[in-house]
């Protein structure tokens, strides 16, 4: 099986030869290549080099376009991003929306002309007509609610929730359309598309918050997506979402991360069960840090409680910059054995 087939493999319910490996690399690749994350984040030259050395060293079934993803969306409306020049990512420099009324002179921007996002398409078009349909070559759409977090700043943006609802209906009404406009883009280029919804998980955001606010533009979104011909949408989001994930698996997404403090198992069980399969990443710092023989028996861990029955991929979130590739590749060892059906 090559890459393309092992992920369809999973999303069909079926085994595959082996768990799918896919680490997120992308400000790591940008290491690979000796560029710093700001330099491959503002280069689609560098962007493809990183990411075919990345695909070159390690073979995950999926490459990951972009650095700051999260920036992107954010930056094409006009938010400022500060490139550092060392081994930092990319940084948003304060809320676009210090004032509501900004809103109104906001609209979704033109992923062929705005911002870093033609960057990304650019990119996306010459991976693909490298690796072809051996594996998929995926970018990310910010989710409705944290671009909206994003925009107006979290804490300012909760407490519309009380003060003004109306306000931030019509801000998700924007952050959903742009999201919409972008994602169409990225699908009509081959390429796949995530949701990254970083701002959702307990205790940041109440369960309940969390229903009224995020998952109706998400499931908007996925229903969007799909019918733009994407059938398979991942949404992503660190930290525990059992708490939330009830509502999770009513979004449409076809994938769920449960993050290394998550309860893997019982995670696993009840997406499983709805036909949702299950991401599980195994701890950055401990990925970054090491040592090589406490992550490897923590990535046969994580694989022996997902694997059973399918329906699973093995993740690392985003590998941090300075990981030794040792310690990846070791990790890309481990799984070729004990992630074998």
């Amino acid at each position: 099986m090559n890459s393309t087939e092992r992920l369809h493999a999973v999303y069909a319910g079926r085994l595959p030869d082996r768990v799918p490996f896919v680490p997120i690399i992308r400000e790591h690749a940008a290491l690979l290549i000796g560029r710093t994350p700001s330099e491959v984040a503002r280069s689609a030259d560098h962007m493809v080099e990183a990411q075919l050395a990345a695909w070159e060293r390690y073979r995950p079934d999926m490459l990951s376009l972009g650095v700051d993803t999260y920036n992107l969306e954010a930056e094409a409306l006009g938010a400022s991003v500060l490139f550092p020049d060392g081994p930092g990512t990319p940084v948003l420099q304060g809320p676009l929306l210090a004032e509501k009324a900004q809103l109104r002179r906001l609209s979704p921007p033109d992923p062929a002309r705005d911002g870093r996002l033609p960057l990304i398409l650019s990119a996306g078009l010459r991976l693909r007509a490298v690796v072809h349909d051996e594996v998929p070559v995926n970018a990310t759409v910010v989710g409705p609610f944290t671009l909206a977090a994003q925009l107006r700043g979290f804490e300012a943006l909760i407490l519309d929730a009380y003060d003004d609802p109306e306000f931030v209906r019509d801000l998700l009404v924007l952050t959903t359309a742009v999201g919409r406009r972008y994602g169409e883009a990225l699908i009509a280029h081959g390429l796949s598309v995530s949701i990254s919804e970083s701002w959702i998980a307990p205790p940041l955001l109440s369960p309940a918050l969390y229903r009224t606010l995020a998952l109706p533009p998400e499931g908007e979104l996925i229903a969007h997506f799909r019918r733009c011909g994407q059938p398979h949408t991942p949404l992503i989001s660190g930290g525990d979402t059992l708490p939330i994930l009830g509502d999770l698996l009513t979004s449409g997404a076809s994938l769920l991360v449960a993050d290394f403090a998550a309860d893997l198992a019982r995670f696993k069980e009840r997406a499983a069960a709805s036909g949702v399969v299950t991401r599980g990443n195994v701890d950055p710092k401990l990925l970054e840090s090491g040592p090589v023989e406490s992550l490897c028996e923590a990535a046969v861990r994580i694989v022996r409680a997902g694997k059973p029955g399918g329906r699973f991929v093995f993740g690392t979130g985003v590998v941090p910059h300075r990981t030794p590739p040792s310690h990846l590749a070791a990790v890309r060892v481990t799984l070729e054995d004990a992630g074998r059906y």
